[in-house]
């Protein structure tokens, strides 16, 4: 059997759909939009090459018919002595060895597989080999859609493809579902395929987004975006997704195709850089600030209910950025987290004690820091060099602060107590060993965490937190004080329970201590 020849061949393969061009195409118009079934036969009429498209026309696969005789294969019984009479007469008497020009088409009825007859144009040339070979360009007259075989490309690389790939029809309803998008939704086909996308991977609160790009796909644009996607375990995925218009045969949008690549991993890639980043940025911020003037501190009066005036302040953490102030829970985790909190404790009660001169304050101190004796230094350096009194220094402490080392706490408030200052429990009431703390840390004041007290108005359960902590605090012998007292009815509820002090918004905001700041004279 010969080989096909290069030549008439080259390119002749499954993209070998357009029709022939210029003078002699002889199919005109139509051919612009059929399948053209290339095949080679010897000069026996035996098929020694079939493309892609003559699978497509016929339904015959390439190794099924290798070898065969073409008349056999595609001509019905009736005619195939009359085509086998026409093949051979067709270039009889030409014995120069030439290549021969592709012959007038010829119009002729062929017949696929199935035994279903079709009406087809055929064209023959002949190769310039010895002995000679003949290309047959059969042109599919029976309405087959020029897309056919381009679908059978499409779904062949959709099939492979890594990225999910549905086709949806523009009421929202899956059509088709491929291999990746089963893996990242989770979803099989059979499961997708007739039921809405929303319903499957959108969340509830981005179906509003999906229906305005559906109208859009709907309009002949395209999409192309970030969002998130549901899978099937209920879990999110973030993709890029690109929306593509399908259109019909006149030309308006009947379906979109939704390609989606997971980049749930690059994203959290990118986040986790985005937050090293502003990590690195805050660091650099907080070592700037040590080093110059940016800390500030920030004075909220804490105020005697039974005298109405103030009892002392307490100093809250700024830093100037230039544009705005931020609050510590900017930046007071990542100093944790670099070792930078202890210069910034270090910082805080430094000038903490120097504003005791002026009025009673309350200072901040992290978990980090309790236990430190430079810090108990630092404190004793600073009460010698102004001469303030002790009890006018209270250093605050949280809840969760005393949980980390209460042995270490204790011994370290007991030290700081002997020296005079008063130290005071925060936002009690939050963590879980609220009173084996009371029981444990020689502390005088008890701060009612501001997340209860804000919710007494409307909370029966909360006011029997806060009339429990206040009963207990009294049996202990320390001063109360309620945090976040915004209105008057809160105020009178907890004066009603018999806290001492109050702090909050009704009766006064932070302030940033500047130059006449604290007691008159």
């Amino acid at each position: 059997m010969n080989k096909p020849v290069a030549g008439p061949l080259e390119g002749a393969g499954p993209a070998s759909v357009a029709a022939d061009s210029g003078p002699g195409g002889g199919g005109g118009r139509h051919d612009k939009w059929r399948l053209h079934a290339l095949v080679v036969a010897d000069d026996r009429g035996r098929v020694i090459e079939w493309n892609e498209a003559a699978t497509l026309v016929f339904g015959y696969e390439r190794e099924e018919v290798l070898g065969r005789h073409l008349s056999k294969l595609i001509l019905p019984p009736p005619r195939r002595q009359e085509g086998i009479r026409r093949f051979q007469s067709l270039f009889d008497g030409d014995g120069d060895g030439a290549s021969r020009p592709a012959s007038a088409p010829i119009e002729a009825v062929a017949m696929r597989s199935s035994g279903e007859e079709i009406p087809v144009l055929a064209r023959v040339t002949r190769t310039a080999t010895a002995p000679p070979n003949y290309v047959f360009s059969i042109c599919d007259l029976s309405g087959t859609e020029p897309t056919e075989l381009n679908h059978r490309q499409l779904e062949a690389i959709v099939a492979c493809s890594e990225d999910a790939i549905g086709t949806v029809a523009l009421d929202g309803t899956v059509m088709a579902w491929n291999a990746a998008a089963e893996e990242i939704y989770g979803f099989s086909a059979a499961e997708a395929i007739g039921d809405k996308v929303e319903n499957l991977t959108v969340p509830r609160e981005l179906r509003g987004e999906l229906q305005h790009w559906q109208r859009r796909l709907a309009r002949g644009e395209t999409i192309e975006t970030e969002t998130r996607r549901l899978r099937r375990d209920g879990s999110e995925v973030v993709v890029f997704l690109r929306g593509l218009p399908v259109r019909g045969d006149a030309g308006t949008v009947i379906a979109a195709v939704w390609i989606a690549r997971d980049i749930t991993d690059r994203r959290r890639r990118e986040e986790r850089e985005r937050e090293e980043a502003e990590s690195l940025r805050w660091v650099r911020r907080i070592g700037s600030a040590l080093a110059g003037e940016d800390l500030l501190l920030a004075a909220q009066p804490i105020i005697d209910l039974r005298s109405g005036r103030v009892d002392h302040h307490e100093l809250l953490l700024r830093m100037d950025l230039g544009t705005r102030l931020a609050k510590p829970d900017e930046f007071i985790g990542l100093a944790e987290r670099s070792g930078q909190i202890r210069e910034i404790d270090l910082w805080a009660v430094r000038r903490g004690v120097e504003f005791a001169a002026k009025a009673p304050v309350a200072i901040n101190i992290s978990a980090k820091s309790l236990g430190s004796e430079l810090l108990l230094a630092e404190i004793d350096r600073g009460l010698e060099r102004s001469g303030v009194s002790p009890e006018r220094v209270t250093i605050e402490i949280t809840e969760t602060a005393g949980a980390e080392d209460l042995e270490q706490a204790a011994a370290w408030v007991a030290r700081l107590t002997r020296r005079g200052c008063r130290v005071s429990l925060d936002d009690f009431g939050t963590g879980y060993g609220a009173f084996t703390y009371l029981n444990r840390l020689q502390v005088r004041e008890l701060k009612i965490a501001r997340e209860f007290v804000a919710r007494l108005r409307h909370s029966e359960a909360d006011r029997r937190v806060v009339s429990t902590i206040v009963a207990v605090g009294r049996n202990f012998g320390m001063t109360m004080v309620a945090e976040g007292v915004e209105d008057e009815e809160t105020l009178e509820i907890v004066e009603g329970f018999g806290v001492e002090l109050a702090q909050g918004h009704l009766f006064g905001r932070p302030e940033i201590i500047g130059e006449g700041w604290g007691e008159p004279g």
